[in-house]
């Protein structure tokens, strides 16, 4: 459950995240967010620079992709191929990162490439 003293919070308490998104990760399974996730989601949302320095499982990854999908939802112009690219340092973040964008709609152009 969530509990705001631990730094976990319902990923319904973002306000940055848009139904479509809320509705990806609720049938994902995610509906708490993790310390690192609920810290870094208004901020990167908020036009921040964000780092972060944390445990592997803490969030991490998906704490940057949701904003990055956030951005791209709101576009007025229609995504290009490769209008963002991410770069990982190792193939298990690749495969994690992709997997997370592969989740969003492609009704709204959303996917991941191996080009």
């Amino acid at each position: 459950m969530a509990n705001p003293a631990n730094g976990l919070k319902h990923f319904t308490d973002l306000n940055e995240l848009s139904p479509a998104t809320l509705k990806v990760l609720e049938e994902q399974g995610l509906t708490v967010t993790t310390p690192v996730q609920a810290a870094v989601i208004p901020l990167f949302c908020g036009n921040k620079d964000v780092a972060v320095d944390a445990a592997t499982g803490s969030g991490k990854t998906l704490a940057f992709i949701l904003p990055i999908v956030e951005r791209l939802r709101r576009l007025e112009d229609p995504m290009r191929k490769h209008q963002v690219q991410i770069a990982s340092c190792t193939e298990c973040l690749h495969v994690f990162a992709s997997a997370s964008i592969v989740r969003m709609p492609e009704s709204e152009g959303m996917h991941s490439s191996e080009d």
